[in-house]
């Protein structure tokens, strides 16, 4: 690798907060701080409530957002900045090559890549189960476990 390749700026989409999270941030923090007004301006009673509201709440939060904008897998490479990450085995959710720049890593999860190439991740996941362990491995053996037992 050359003094050139490691100093270059990655080309392509930019990383960091998109322009949406950015807006999005002074209203959290507003709502944050009507929320702790209410907190100290309630008695006990109402400051349980309010604690509990917050809870279900935001759960509620969580899985309306998680409903209507899933995760996406991320496909810019680290090292050149393209969108050309690819997985390795279109057998396995582990590892991805780039398409542009051979840059590789064996180890990474491709479980989203796996989903939104419409990969059969049942059969991924049952073939894995089968596999036994490496001997000194610290991975446990799922295949030994069974419903009932």
């Amino acid at each position: 690798m050359t003094t050139r390749e490691r100093t270059d700026p990655p080309r392509g989409r930019a990383r960091g907060p998109g322009r949406a999270s950015a807006l999005a941030l002074p209203l959290v923090f507003l709502g944050a701080i009507a929320i702790a007004a209410l907190v100290l301006r309630a008695p006990p009673a109402g400051l349980f409530g309010a604690v509990l509201f917050v809870l279900f709440g935001g759960a509620i939060v969580w899985i309306v957002v998680s409903v209507l904008w899933p995760a996406r897998a991320e496909r810019t490479c680290p090292r050149c900045g393209e969108e050309a990450l690819e997985r390795i085995d279109p057998t396995e959710t582990r590892g991805w090559v780039c398409r542009a720049c051979q840059h590789r890593d064996e180890t990474a999860s491709v479980w989203l890549m796996a989903e939104e190439d419409d990969a059969p991740l049942e059969d991924i996941v049952l073939s894995r189960r089968n596999e036994r362990p490496a001997s000194g491995s610290t991975e446990s053996p799922v295949d030994t476990v069974r419903i009932g037992d």
